[in-house]
Order: C-alpha cells, then sequence, then structure tokens
C-alpha cells in the first residue's frame, strides 16, 4: 500500500467516525462527542446555514436534535484524495415534536444526502453538507 492510499484509508477512517457519532449526538444528547473528531475553528455550509466554528455547528445540532430521534446515517460511497474525503449517504430519523412548522412528531423520513470534508491533522476542519431536505419535508407533511 503506497502512502497516500494509507493516508487516504486514514481520512475516510476519521470521517466514517464522524458519521458514526451523528446519532450518538442527536439521540443521546452527547453533543460534546464531537470535540474527537472536528476542529475548534471548524468550518460548515451547507442546507442548514453556515457556522464558523465548532461552537456555533454544536449549537444548531443541539437545537436540531431536540426534535428527533432514531437518527440513522448510511453511507453508500466514500471516496478520499489528498485531504478531502466525500461520501454519499442515507439518512433515517424520527421526529419527536413538530419541525419547522410541519405536524412531524412521530414521523419517520428518509433521505440522501451528500457531504465534503477537509481534513487538517487528526480532525475534520471544513464540511459542506447537503442534504435533500424537500424530500425529508414531503414525507412529513404527507403521513
Amino acid at each position: 500500500m503506497s502512502t497516500q492510499s494509507g493516508a487516504d484509508d486514514a481520512r475516510k477512517r476519521l470521517v466514517q467516525r464522524v458519521i458514526e457519532l451523528l446519532p450518538e449526538v442527536v439521540d443521546r444528547g452527547n453533543i460534546d462527542a464531537l470535540d474527537e473528531v472536528l476542529a475548534p475553528d471548524l468550518q460548515v455550509r451547507g442546507t442548514t446555514g453556515e457556522h464558523q466554528n465548532l461552537a456555533a455547528f454544536k449549537a444548531a445540532v443541539e437545537q436540531q436534535s431536540r426534535s428527533m430521534d432514531e437518527s440513522d446515517i448510511t453511507i453508500q460511497h466514500i471516496i478520499a484524495e489528498g485531504n478531502q474525503v466525500t461520501v454519499t449517504f442515507t439518512h433515517g430519523l424520527k421526529f419527536t415534536s413538530d419541525f419547522a412548522g410541519l405536524r412531524s412528531a412521530g414521523k419517520r423520513a428518509r433521505f440522501t444526502g451528500t457531504a465534503h470534508f477537509r481534513i487538517a491533522g487528526d480532525k475534520v476542519a471544513e464540511m459542506w453538507i447537503h442534504e435533500d431536505i424537500p424530500a425529508m419535508m414531503a414525507q412529513v407533511s404527507q403521513r
């Protein structure tokens, strides 16, 4: 195995760990678990807005997770090159209360997404997250 492919594999494992932690964060409220894998100066962009550091991202995740439970994320594809890792995934969750003005309490949704990560050292420094929120909203509003 070349040095580059070994480094790419380590970066893939880091991103897989980020994704593994999300259900723990959402379902059990262990928001500080993110400190293990995300840099303090983390930059996040995507469907749910922009966050300029880890503290701001954690606050947003904490607020959103108040109305969600039983989160599961399945990685469909993962590609790494240099300090960049991209994944496509399927995200499933259950709403515990109404969300975004919809009567969503008790309803489940499953939708797809793509996330791109930039790694610096042994932590994620940037994330671009795009989830199919219209599909999720459509599922919640139909039931």
